[in-house]
């Protein structure tokens, strides 16, 4: 309910969990085993912020609401974002990484507003073009202090964001390689504040960011 956190400490099954607007699940480093009932299996409205592993079982689903937001809570190991449908004004926050450099899991999906926040970051961490998707706002406000993030490295991808792109801080690439071509379709504005953004790391290939 609103304004109640509920903690997952132990490995634990279950089906129809609702975590309602103001409400917060946080999953600690164990294992939440979805099963199929009626309806959708994990309905997210507030925050499900998670740490650990999500077994979706045949036939469950997971859904984020209008206003919903999925917190990536991982900092030395990449994590795997469960396979779910997201609202466009739904969020997805990438937060906490430390020392990984592991692409995370997760990525082939359309996500509604999508948020790189990793002020402790000190790697750079690939996407390997998986991330192709946003249709609400696409916004980084810290990669660190030496960390970077990549769409892709050594291959072409095209990112498609629906709405607006932000970066605040830190240090962004579409991809780096040598003859490749990446492209980001931007359908809002286009708001660069502080940071590096790179289109292209590497001789001999080509880029474009279309607003």
């Amino acid at each position: 309910l609103s304004g109640h956190t509920v903690t997952i400490t132990g490995n634990v099954t279950a089906d129809q969990i609702v975590v309602n607007s103001g409400g917060t699940l946080v999953q600690n480093s164990v294992t939440l085993t979805l099963n199929n009932g009626t309806g959708t299996d994990l309905n997210v409205s507030g925050t499900y912020r998670n740490g650990g592993t999500v077994t979706i079982n045949s036939g469950a689903t997971i859904s984020y609401q209008s206003g919903g937001k999925y917190q990536h809570n991982f900092s030395t190991s990449p994590g795997t974002i469960p396979t779910a449908t997201w609202n466009n004004n739904s969020t997805c926050e990438i937060m906490t990484y430390t020392t990984n450099n592991n692409t995370p899991s997760g990525f082939g999906q359309a996500f509604g507003n999508f948020i790189w926040n990793c002020p402790l970051q000190i790697n750079s961490i690939d996407l390997g073009s998986a991330l192709t998707t946003i249709n609400g706002d696409f916004t980084i406000t810290s990669t660190g202090l030496t960390g970077t993030l990549k769409i892709s490295k050594n291959n072409a991808s095209t990112l498609n964001v629906g709405g607006d792109f932000t970066l605040t801080a830190g240090r962004f690439a579409l991809s780096e390689g040598s003859s490749i071509t990446s492209v980001m379709n931007v359908g809002g504005n286009f708001t660069f504040t502080l940071g590096t953004f790179t289109v292209v790391e590497g001789s001999g290939s080509t880029g474009n960011v279309n607003i």
